[in-house]
């Protein structure tokens, strides 16, 4: 489906989550009709729709409970590179599976089982219990909802299914096969599995960082797990700049591996060293989430470099502003303002980057 359709579908997945309605198909059919008639009448802004994805939090079902020392192994099913490409596309487009690192996706690729299926075949039936997350490899499949009818025509690289593998409801629409069609198939114990732990392990570990964020300290537990599903994951190379002095300052981040070094620029124009090496844990940019200015400073990547990090708007968007949480420890708000309002050209400025 083109990139709208597939952007318009995760909303309606991730309402029907976020909002667990008690009857989720005719929530779903009265969502699918006013994106029927929005998408007749409205070309989103680009920017409105950055936006949205930027909203999206990875969302589950009730929890599974898995014993981390009961032996399973995910299943391994060859498979051409052809199809692996095919899989490794979707990953990148889908928003519950384009946060995992690499390990995590390779497992996942091994674990698709190929599927063949007749033109008029019926995959997934509306009511039925979830057991699958398809892709599409070959062909064309066409998704229904009662008292709706046709709402999404999907194609080669398109992807279905993840309802079932994110709540725990009957499916709420029927797919059925347009044409003879290869398909991916990724049973819901794997995926959960995979996806689960790897969630949910990062967000106790982003978690744990953020604790060591001075100008965080007011946040309460429950706004620093908040903060931590909405932390967006970047890698950078060696000599990459991730902030370049100057610049307009936006983000925080938090390295999560990987070395970076603190530079000015000297009267000849050479980056010149100003801090320690920043290494796994420590953070830089801080102040940009208080107040917008020019970076203090660059950081670069001395070797490979994997952080995570958060605008101010999105931060704003999760939690208010950044100052009315400062407000509960008056003390603390007053050195941060300070720190905010000083010369950015300091010397000892170069330690936060702002």
């Amino acid at each position: 489906m083109a990139d709208p359709l597939q952007a318009a579908l995760n909303e309606a997945l991730n309402s029907l989550v976020q909002t667990r309605p008690e009857n989720p198909v005719e929530f779903l059919a009265q969502k699918f009709a006013e994106l029927a008639n929005a998408t007749e009448t409205e070309e989103e802004d680009p920017r409105i729709a950055a936006s949205h994805a930027k909203r999206r939090l990875n969302v589950y079902a009730e929890p599974m409970r898995f014993d981390p020392n009961d032996g399973w192994q995910p299943p391994v099913h060859p498979k051409s590179d052809e199809a692996k490409n095919a899989i490794a596309a979707v990953m990148q487009r889908n928003f519950l599976l384009n946060t995992l690192d690499g390990e995590q996706q390779e497992i996942l690729k091994n674990a698709f089982l190929e599927k063949n299926v007749s033109a008029g075949s019926t995959i997934i039936t509306q009511g039925d219990e979830g057991d699958n997350f398809y892709i599409i490899h070959k062909g064309i499949c066409e998704i229904f909802v009662k008292g709706v009818g046709l709402v999404l025509t999907c194609r080669e690289g398109d992807s279905f299914g993840e309802l079932a593998l994110m709540y725990d409801a009957p499916r709420a629409a029927t797919v059925v096969a347009k044409t003879d069609c290869d398909l991916l198939a990724l049973d819901r114990i794997t995926f959960k599995r995979i996806l689960m732990d790897t969630t949910m392990r990062k967000r106790e570990l982003y978690k744990n960082f953020l604790e060591r964020v001075p100008i965080l300290e007011s946040l309460t537990s429950v706004e620093r797990l908040t903060l931590a599903d909405a932390l967006e994951e970047a890698e950078y190379d060696e000599g990459d700049f991730i902030i370049e002095e100057g610049d307009d300052g936006t983000s925080f981040y938090l390295i999560m591996d990987g070395e970076c070094k603190c530079t000015k620029k000297n009267e000849g124009g050479e980056e010149v060293e100003v801090f320690r090496r920043l290494t796994t844990g420590d953070y830089f940019g801080e102040i940009a989430l208080l107040r917008k200015q020019p970076r203090a400073a660059s950081i670069i990547a001395t070797r490979r470099v994997k952080t995570v990090s958060i605008e101010e708007e999105a931060f704003v968007r999760l939690l208010g502003p950044l100052e009315d949480i400062l407000k509960r420890n008056m003390s603390s708000y007053d050195v941060w303002q300070q720190k905010a309002n000083a010369n950015p050209a300091a010397d000892d400025a170069a330690v936060d980057t702002q």
